[in-house]
């Protein structure tokens, strides 16, 4: 069964995947960072992405990925973790690489990888944006009974029924005006850049087909060969 949604909740310490595959079946797993006393944060990025690209074992016609988008920070801990958001990002992307060298039409299979910023997440989840952090974890447990219960496992959940939320909307299984299961605030978030023409609080997206990775893929190889820059 094709994986067809999942939930990233990154941090240093732990990052938290949540799966759905086709047949609704939902897994969560957890990575915790090496205790190794050198290059930690380095193992951990390594981790996050190698654990992204085997979680996206089996790509069907569309598969979304849900990963929250970093706004603030400073210093060296802002650079480890827009290195774990990058992680998740190539992890998907090599994981629809190798799934497109299986398939005789790569260009069949489509990525789309959402980053929601926090008070969208928070808005998916509770329908306000400005909701304590506290109290996200209540409006969870409310609305997903089935969610696992500790905080970081509680959130990547929340980001993977966005992603499930995005993906029934881009297959027509939900609308704007028949939201199904959602409510209406969330099909709206979840897919506000493909009927918004406003940019500002639409959310950030990257689509990518299984024809795009491939081509990605082998001019990385072609500019590492010539000792040039991708894309130049």
């Amino acid at each position: 069964m094709s994986v067809a949604a999942l939930g990233v909740d990154t941090g240093l310490s732990i990052t938290t995947l949540a799966a759905r595959e086709g047949g609704g079946i939902e897994r969560v797993s957890v990575l915790t960072r090496p205790q190794t006393g050198t290059a930690e944060n380095a193992l951990m990025i390594r981790a996050v992405r190698h654990g992204v690209r085997s979680a996206l074992w089996s790509l069907g016609e569309l598969t979304v990925v849900a990963t929250e988008r970093l706004v603030f920070g400073r210093g060296s801990s802002l650079g480890a973790h827009l290195s774990l958001e990058w992680a998740v990002v190539e992890g998907a992307l090599e994981a629809l690489r190798l799934a497109a060298e299986r398939v005789p039409d790569p260009e069949a299979l489509r990525l789309v990888i959402c980053r929601p910023a926090p008070t969208q997440l928070k808005k998916f989840v509770t329908g306000r944006g400005d909701t304590r952090k506290s109290e996200v974890g209540r409006f969870i447990e409310r609305r997903w009974p089935q969610a696992p219960e500790q905080e970081d496992e509680a959130e990547a959940y929340a980001l993977l029924k966005l992603a499930q939320c995005r993906r029934e909307f881009e297959l027509g299984e939900v609308t704007r005006d028949d939201a199904g299961d959602w409510t209406q605030f969330q099909v709206d978030l979840a897919a506000r850049d493909l009927w918004s023409e406003r940019k500002d609080g639409n959310l950030e997206t990257l689509t990518i087909t299984g024809a795009d990775a491939l081509e990605l893929a082998a001019e990385f190889r072609a500019a590492c060969t010539e000792g040039r820059e991708v894309g130049r």
